[in-house]
């Protein structure tokens, strides 16, 4: 999960906790390794790294990539990048509960 938010990554870690494992994520080069298995959650409230900057590093990784609370503007700039298409957005009023839940229906 790439976010500053600590609290967020702490609750989301425990609410999926023996369902897949949460690791912060900090530095670009941590997604250049994503591919299939992974997920990716980029939060656009309080992001770990830029959702324009990982893009192109997500792309053709074949990562699940899931953008939390981007504004429309975010979401347009997104739209524009390739890969970016399949990525799924939840509004910035979803909860880390709802998260999870949407995380665990995916997995």
């Amino acid at each position: 999960m790439a976010t500053w938010d600590v609290g967020g990554l702490r609750r989301l870690r425990l609410r999926l906790h023996g369902r897949a494992d949460v690791r912060p994520v900090d530095d670009l080069r941590m997604l250049a390794r994503a591919n299939g298995s992974v997920t990716v959650v980029l939060d656009a409230c309080a992001p770990g790294v830029d959702a324009l900057e990982a893009a192109p590093l997500l792309n053709g990784s074949y990562a699940m990539v899931i953008v939390w609370g981007a504004s429309p503007e975010l979401r347009e700039a997104l739209a524009a990048e390739p890969g970016t298409r399949g990525w799924m957005h939840v509004p910035n009023d979803t909860t880390s509960r709802e998260l999870a839940e949407i995380l665990s229906s995916l997995f």
